[in-house]
């Protein structure tokens, strides 16, 4: 969806009605969807890094705070960021590392490259959601 288009203009009019029409408990909801929505329109398959990031950052941050132990919180926080790294690093460098090791050790044979495309704001989402993980690991916010 272009920034510029009558079709995003339409979707950013609804989104803020809506946003300003639930009560406001409720309005983190509506630009959750909405955020969803717009990453549907950039491409079905996008959706799922984001889906992924957001379910393990909530989970952990949810089950950390219900542990009975900091060991176990800390152990929980810990995999949630290296699940979120994970994927970033993955999604923007596999790519790169399996073409340096085509050119750099050309007798393992052509290693066949992913050629992902980065999802929109992929960095952006990757660090607040490891940063949202520590903030509520450091009790600054409840899950």
């Amino acid at each position: 969806m272009n920034y510029i288009s009558p079709i995003f203009a339409g979707f950013f009019v609804i989104l803020i009605a809506l946003y300003y029409l639930v009560p406001k408990k409720f309005q983190w909801h509506i630009l959750l969807l909405g955020s969803l929505v717009f990453y549907l329109f950039s491409g079905p398959k996008y959706i799922l890094y984001v889906l992924a990031t957001a379910i393990i950052t909530y989970a952990a941050a949810f089950f950390s705070e219900k542990a009975k132990s900091e060991k176990v919180a800390s152990l929980i926080i810990t995999l949630a960021v290296l699940s979120d790294l994970g994927i970033f690093l993955v999604l923007k460098y596999a790519d790169f590392v399996l073409e340096n090791i085509n050119v750099f050790l050309p007798e393992t044979g052509q290693l066949k490259l992913f050629s992902f495309i980065l999802p929109l704001g992929l960095s952006f989402y990757t660090f607040s959601a490891v940063g949202y993980i520590v903030d509520v690991s450091r009790g600054k916010y409840k899950a």
